[in-house]
């Protein structure tokens, strides 16, 4: 996960300016699909996006997102 301190617009009407962006690795075609499924409903709680934002350091965001 990468905090931009400065927003970044990549051109799309709803979803910018972007300040939060997540990374993958998988070791076959598919074992991240149930990761990306659980990360997608966890962004669509804008209090649990804003707890990310403010977190202070990498111990609280695991505690997050565990």
């Amino acid at each position: 996960m990468l905090v931009i301190c400065e927003p970044l617009s990549f051109g799309h009407e709803q979803n910018d300016p972007v300040d939060l962006v997540f990374g993958f690795a998988a070791t076959d075609h598919s074992s991240h699909l149930d990761l990306m499924a659980e990360l997608a409903n966890f962004l669509g709680d804008e209090s649990k996006v804003n707890s990310l934002r403010l977190a202070s350091d990498l111990a609280e965001l695991r505690s997050l997102l565990v």
